[in-house]
């Protein structure tokens, strides 16, 4: 599971760099020292606009595009802050995210993905990684899929350990400084049901998730992506609670 979510991150980001959707997105293939990848850090909901912040190089401007849609920009400040307002779509979307200084334009490795529906996630999808919301911080709060095992992701205390169960096996992950945690484990045939600090989060069945849809599968929501030609990962995220 580790080296195909490797091979995959490494695959999905060469293909990054190769594919032109927005004459504004358009990455530079040797971006300045002075630029930086914008990081999204959170996401409210108010209406029907979503408001994303995050941190990007002091003066950048920041771009969302996807296709069909106009692109979306705006500028860093001085600290390197920004929120910009996002529109719901009568369609769940999933943007590229790009960081613009002067002629250099560095695209974020990440998407980010707005569902039309209300109580829809707002997440960072992540190509060979870990998705990461950005509406909601829980304990599990993301399950990503490449077909041959399952990459569980969360939120804990700083630096403490969790410790996960399933019906064959347990293990446990350390989170980092900011407390996020990440762990490998296998995946079962027709779903998997995990326990830790006292929830238990049971995975559906994903596999005959149809691809680009953003849907209802079990207590959460599931979307089967593409990440490169005839490559996709599926992420489950479940509903909070």
């Amino acid at each position: 599971m580790t080296r195909t979510f490797l091979t995959t991150f490494v695959l999905a980001l060469a293909l990054a760099g190769c594919q032109r959707t927005d004459p504004a997105m358009e990455v530079s293939a040797a971006p300045s020292e002075w630029v930086r990848t914008p990081e999204l850090q959170t996401a409210e909901r108010r209406g029907h606009q979503v408001i994303v912040t995050g941190q990007a190089s002091p003066g950048a401007r920041v771009l969302l595009s996807a296709p069909g849609r106009q692109t979306m920009a705006v500028g860093a400040g001085a600290d390197g802050g920004f929120s910009i307002s996002v529109p719901v779509a009568l369609e769940d979307v999933l943007y590229e995210i790009g960081d613009q200084q002067g002629q250099d334009v560095v695209a974020a490795p990440g998407r980010l993905l707005i569902g039309q529906a209300q109580d829809a996630p707002v997440a960072i999808l992540m190509p060979g990684g870990s998705a990461r919301r950005l509406d909601r911080r829980l304990v599990v709060e993301a399950v990503d899929g490449d077909g041959a095992g399952l990459l569980l992701s969360g939120w804990i205390e700083p630096s403490a350990q969790v410790a996960i169960h399933w019906q064959t096996g347990s293990a446990t992950s350390q989170a980092g400084a900011d407390g996020r945690w990440t762990l490998t484990v296998p995946r079962e045939t027709g779903g998997s049901t995990f326990e830790t600090r006292g929830r238990r989060v049971a995975v559906p069945d994903l596999s005959g998730l149809q691809p680009g849809v953003l849907q209802r599968a079990g207590a959460g929501w599931a979307l089967r992506w593409s990440i490169a030609p005839d490559r996709y990962q599926t992420t489950w995220l479940p509903d909070g609670g």
